[in-house]
């Protein structure tokens, strides 16, 4: 794993567990999601080959954005 993975991995726990463990709305998650479905980014194991983040986790997250700007932070 690389520094930079690990780094933004800790960020968004410590963001998640600071704002009250908060998440999206299931209907702007899924518009997230279905992003990330459609990147030819996106590894069959679901991660993103830019950041390295599970997409299944970090759509559900408010101050998580994408690394090519498909979709921001809602925070």
């Amino acid at each position: 794993m690389k520094l930079s993975m690990l780094y933004s991995a800790l960020r968004a726990l410590y963001w998640f567990l600071t704002s009250g463990c908060e998440k999206l709305d299931q209907n702007t998650r899924n518009n997230r999601f279905k992003t990330c479905l459609k990147c030819d980014m996106l590894q069959c194991s679901m991660r993103c080959q830019l950041c390295g983040c599970w997409v299944r986790i970090k759509t559900w997250l408010p101050k998580e954005s994408c690394p090519i700007k498909l979709w921001v932070n809602t925070k």
